[in-house]
């Protein structure tokens, strides 16, 4: 099985790159712990997934790429 990847990105929209400093800021502040409680199951995830059906890059593949 054929790895797939993004092969368009769409930009953001102006509105979310409008966000002044301090609310983004507080916003990032907001949802870290939530980012890290994601983080630590992804990371669990990619140990026991088969890397032939993980559809995404690995961590260490985005580290250590060839």
């Amino acid at each position: 099985m054929k790895r797939r990847y993004l092969k368009d990105v769409t930009t953001l929209p102006d509105y979310i790159l409008q966000v002044d400093f301090v609310s983004g800021s507080r916003l990032l502040l907001d949802m870290k712990p939530y980012l890290d409680k994601i983080r630590y199951h992804i990371d669990k995830l990619e140990l026991l997934v088969d890397d032939e059906i993980w559809p995404l890059p690995k961590y260490r593949e985005l580290l250590f790429f060839k």
